[in-house]
């Protein structure tokens, strides 16, 4: 909060308190979010599925496949195809 350091950086005023409210509220949100993310992808997706518009729906789906993290390129340490096949066959 550029106020609160303008200020000084005081650990006892109303500036201080206002800061460590909005910090607070602003972790609640994150960990709220992160708890209950994939319902609300699920949620999203209904809805766009329920608005009669195919289109939409996959292009969502689409952005949402292509933001997730991509599988693991290693096996047991071995990270070369050739040589995680190798271990496989």
């Amino acid at each position: 909060m550029k106020t609160w350091d303008a200020a000084g950086r005081p650990r006892q005023c109303p500036l201080f308190e206002y800061k460590k409210l909005m910090n607070a509220k602003y972790k609640h949100a994150v960990c709220s979010i992160r708890k209950n993310q994939q319902t609300m992808r699920a949620d999203f997706l209904a809805e766009k599925l329920l608005s009669n518009n195919a289109a939409d729906f996959w292009k969502e789906v689409r952005a949402l496949n292509n933001s997730e993290t991509s599988l693991t390129c290693t096996s047991e340490g071995i990270s070369v195809a050739d040589n995680i096949f190798e271990q496989w066959s």
